[in-house]
């Protein structure tokens, strides 16, 4: 077996106030309290933070989504909050930032290729640290990361598990975003795909032509297979998944020994149960029922065998057929893995 080990320089991708909330200029109102009030839903209050530090940001009046005062946060039940004419940008609900670097997962996506009003196609959010990773981008990605409080311009890297559709649906529309939306993205995009990535995606830019040719950035691509990315404050693993022949499954370990694995589509594979190795979150496929096993996917029971085998932490299933939430599939889990288990819910949020 062959390792290719890369170092990748990253600079920081974002200063100071990139995400913090900024207050339109000469609006004449200097209460903190008057500025919450303007910014409301029907069900939750946003605090604003007079300093361009975000490391902090709760809610007014709820925190969203906390259970037995860990952070996993649901940002999908809230609704748009009604904004002045004068654009402001906020995060919503974010709680004070640990010791050491940062490691924040967001579910954008825990469904499948069937429409569902519940679960989304695929798609992952990792901050860690002052970077921001997506993990595929099934349809509507990029409208949740809004949710999210992330844009397309906050993106550092993007890494793809394979490109069936609803793991790469919307890489078209980002990229369009990107080249034409209100604010331009400037620096590069980086993509990140299993072998015969770059194939596929000069076989789109063939199909959409100028309209998927950026101006103002490149996009570099890098096929992966076996290999480890190194950057600054992290490394990226990957390892082929028993899927489709591209199929790779990631891990990215912080320096200061956080880690996260993530399985995209895949049948039972060593490979995975190596990427995730005494990792503090696993989000894993747990495609359907076991009495439902298809082929070249997980059921629950053997998601859990690679997390028992692992050793994980915490493991997070995801990639759920709708016939997953009429059947205790926590149950069919627990048979082979005693660890911490989550469900995953589109925009859920967990800290490590």
């Amino acid at each position: 077996m062959v390792i290719q080990k890369t170092t990748i320089p990253m600079d920081n991708p974002f200063d100071q106030g990139k995400r913090a909330i900024q207050e339109p200029q000469g609006d004449g109102i200097d209460d903190a309290k008057e500025k919450q009030n303007r910014c409301q839903n029907k069900k939750y209050q946003v605090s604003f933070c007079e300093s361009t530090d975000l490391s902090y940001m709760s809610s007014g009046t709820n925190t969203l989504g906390m259970m037995g005062g860990e952070s996993y946060r649901l940002f999908g039940k809230t609704q748009m909050l009604k904004m002045d004419p004068k654009p402001v940008r906020f995060n919503m609900v974010h709680l004070p930032i640990k010791k050491g670097l940062s490691m924040e997962i967001i579910i954008l996506g825990s469904g499948t290729c069937v429409p569902s009003l519940k679960r989304g196609s695929p798609g992952l959010i990792l901050r860690i640290g002052e970077s921001i990773l997506l993990f595929d981008s099934g349809t509507g990605t990029i409208e949740r990361m809004l949710k999210g409080g992330i844009t397309y311009l906050d993106l550092d890297v993007v890494l793809y598990t394979h490109s069936h559709p609803d793991h790469v649906a919307d890489l078209v529309p980002l990229i369009f975003a990107c080249k034409y939306g209100e604010n331009p993205r400037r620096r590069d995009l980086p993509i990140i795909g299993g072998r015969g990535f770059k194939s596929y995606f000069q076989a789109i830019q063939g199909v959409y032509g100028p309209w998927l040719q950026p101006d103002l950035f490149q996009i570099p691509i890098r096929e992966v297979y076996d290999d480890i990315l190194d950057y600054n404050l992290f490394r990226v693993l990957s390892k082929p998944m028993n899927h489709i022949p591209e199929s790779v499954g990631y891990r990215v370990e912080s320096h200061d020994g956080k880690s996260m694995a993530l399985s995209g589509d895949t049948d039972y594979s060593p490979n995975l149960v190596e990427l995730a190795r005494d990792a503090d979150v696993l989000v894993i496929e747990s495609a359907l029922p076991d009495e439902m096993k298809a082929e070249g996917h997980l059921t629950p029971s053997l998601a859990g065998r690679i997390g028992r085998e692992a050793n994980c932490k915490k493991m997070v299933l995801t990639h759920l057929y709708p016939v997953c939430d009429t059947i205790d599939i926590v149950k069919q889990c627990k048979r082979e893995y005693e660890g911490e288990l989550l469900i995953a819910e589109d925009l859920m949020e967990i800290s490590i």
